[in-house]
């Protein structure tokens, strides 16, 4: 709910009552299930391409889609399979970018920080909460920059183009 909050006040200027914010958020899972979403283009082919020879993961801040939501939006896509873990702010209490939901996250995975790709699209939670974790970082860069001083270690605009990262192109 606190994306909620941040939404509404940041965007309007208004608040909502508890049992607002409770319909606010049901009408926005039943638009999901009515009107999912379209796939960007080439994110099927390249996750998929990337599960097979990586561990994947999902660490979202939600607030307005539940976790549970998110996951049945994925099974949908026929791409929840593809993924090891999911980390949903809902559930953990923990929001991006402290250290610890990094950290669960890769003990889900079973991996080193120094052996994870964190790709996001906020500089000032993905990219620099995986960087303070250790993590090699991927900024998907679809609005302009939240933060300065923030430096991904790669810059691409869609999860297709991760397939062209050198790092990943010489393990596939």
């Amino acid at each position: 709910m606190d994306r909620l909050d941040y939404i509404i006040s940041g965007g309007v200027g208004a608040t909502l009552s508890s049992s607002g914010k409770k319909i606010a958020i049901k009408r926005f899972e039943e638009l999901i299930k009515k009107d999912p979403p379209e796939m960007t283009p080439g994110a099927e082919e390249a996750i998929t391409i990337l599960s097979r020879h990586f561990k994947l993961g999902i660490i979202s801040d939600t607030g307005i889609i539940s976790g549970t939501e998110i996951r049945k939006l994925f099974k949908r896509f026929r791409l929840l399979r593809s993924f090891s873990a999911t980390i949903f702010s809902d559930e953990t209490g923990i929001c991006k970018p402290k250290g610890e939901v990094f950290a669960l996250a890769l003990r889900h995975l079973g991996v080193r920080a120094g052996e994870a790709l964190h790709v996001g699209d906020l500089l000032r939670t993905d990219v620099a909460g995986a960087k303070t974790a250790g993590m090699k970082t991927a900024w998907l860069k679809v609005r302009e920059p939240d933060a300065e001083n923030v430096s991904p270690d790669y810059t691409i605009a869609s999860i297709g183009e991760l397939l062209t990262v050198p790092e990943i192109r010489k393990m596939l």
